[in-house]
Order: C-alpha cells, then structure tokens, then sequence
C-alpha cells in the first residue's frame, strides 16, 4: 500500500494543480491516507483469499499465479481509476476549496470500496495493457 499512496500522492497532486487549486502538501497527504486506510481493510481481505487459495495455486502454479497478479493489479487499478475520478469530478467544482478536502476524505470509502462494474473493470483492463 506505500506505493500506491506514493502513486496516489502525485496524482491528486497533479489533478489538483490541473484543476487550478493550491492544496497544500499536507491536505493532499490526507485525502490519500484516508483512501489508503478505506481500501486496506478491502486488500488485506484479498491477500487473505489469495492466502486461502494457496493450495489452488501451488497445483496450478502456472495459472494460479499469474491469476493472484492479475487480481491484485486489478484492484490496485480500479482503487486509482476510482480515486482519480472522484478528485476530478470534485476539484473542477467552481465552489470546492481546501475546507471540502475534509469532506472528501471522509467520504472516500463509500466509493472507493464498492462492487466493479463491467465497464469500470474493461477500463481499468484497457488502462493496464
């Protein structure tokens, strides 16, 4: 999770200087720790199946691996995808400032952390490729 919260941390940072506003480092750290603590819980329940299926994946290693990269990569994908369009769509308000960055954050889970929809999983495959 440290590096997609460095991932993260550059490209909030970026929509945010796209989007013509002047978040404050610190601010920015905020929003990407709390959308790092919302998918935590949802990535160590992955690792924890990954885990479980280890068995599956040891009598098919040269299918089971590459499908427990493919799903992590996935999920890493459809958190960023996710994030940096929620960042967009709120930072290109004319009224958001630096006071919604908490609301923000303290929103994150309830959209970073939802079922994927076929179209948000064809493009994050697209994206990843």
């Amino acid at each position: 999770m440290a590096g997609v919260g460095a991932t993260w941390t550059v490209m909030v940072g970026a929509i945010a200087d796209k989007a013509g506003l002047d978040l404050t480092p610190a601010a920015i750290a905020k929003l990407v720790a709390a959308g790092v603590t919302a998918v935590s819980g949802y990535v160590l329940g992955s690792k924890i199946l990954t885990w479980a299926a280890t068995p599956l994946i040891l009598a098919f290693p040269v299918a089971g691996v590459p499908a427990a990269i493919a799903v992590n990569a996935t999920l890493n994908g459809l958190f960023t995808l996710r994030l940096g369009l929620a960042c967009a769509s709120k930072f290109s308000r004319p009224d958001f400032d630096t006071s919604d960055v908490l609301d923000l954050a303290l929103g994150i889970g309830g959209f970073l952390i939802k079922m994927p929809t076929s179209a948000e999983l064809s493009l994050v495959r697209e994206l990843l490729s």
